[in-house]
């Protein structure tokens, strides 16, 4: 799952991780009185997830996102360029909030991506807000200078066609926000690039990621990983009001 937003997150995204799917208990009949009460214990717990998951999608709805990518087809969204398919994503092991199991991008480290068109609320101007949050599954980082999970390009392509993007970096998985200034006044234009201190590790285990920034305000940038926050730096270009 992919979603980005045009605003900061609030409180509700420390411990709430979006879910891409729910399912509902099947009940049965029959069962001694020990066993009745755990299914019934069971039952109950798998209701409340349920509830929990259908109230997550509800509120994620309420928010109306600027995009959603939830890649729950049966093949690859427009779009797809090289390798690209589609495989089991995160579940119930990964979030008490995942009652199933969803869909996910697979993606090989060998140029796969998806291309979309240019649109205009996937632009943001100085004063602007944006969230970006994912599931990811690292898998083997390496040391990495920035694997991209998300990046828009200008309106028009250039030898730097960069906007804004979220990139995990290095052997450790830091989250790597990078954005491109607007030339102004005596100010030509550059990129600014935020890093968390920590990340979120190799190996096949789910994450849930997220970064919120307003332009201009460099004291905004705030980083989440499974819904904790987590510290980070301004490194190359330094922090901006552009």
């Amino acid at each position: 799952m992919f979603l980005l937003r045009p605003f900061p997150p609030s409180n509700r995204l420390r411990g709430r991780l979006a879910p891409l799917a729910a399912i509902l208990a099947i009940g049965a009949c029959g069962l001694p009185a020990s066993a009745k009460d755990a299914k019934d214990a069971k039952d109950a717990k798998d209701a409340k997830d349920v509830k929990e998951a259908e109230d997550a999608v509800a509120q994620i709805e309420t928010d109306q996102p600027v995009a959603w990518w939830r890649f729950d087809g049966e093949s690859p969204p427009e779009g797809a360029i090289g390798t690209v398919s589609l495989g089991e994503g995160p579940g119930p092991r990964d979030s008490h909030t995942l009652v199933s199991s969803g869909r996910a991008l697979v993606l090989r480290g060998d140029g796969g991506h998806i291309h979309l068109p240019d649109r205009e609320d996937l632009r943001f101007d100085n004063g602007d807000s944006i969230t970006i949050e994912a599931w990811i599954r690292p898998g083997s980082l390496g040391n990495t200078a920035g694997a991209y999970l998300i990046g828009k390009g200008r309106e028009k392509a250039s030898g730097e066609n960069q906007n804004w993007a979220l990139r995990i970096a290095g052997s450790n998985g830091a989250l790597s926000f990078l954005f491109r200034s607007r030339p102004d006044g005596d100010h030509g234009g550059d990129y600014h690039r935020w890093n968390t201190s920590t990340g979120t590790g190799s190996g096949d285990r789910w994450r849930h990621v997220a970064v919120s920034y307003t332009f201009g305000d460099p004291a905004s940038i705030r980083g989440y990983i499974d819904g904790k926050p987590v510290t980070g730096k301004w490194d190359m270009g330094g922090t901006t009001e552009q």
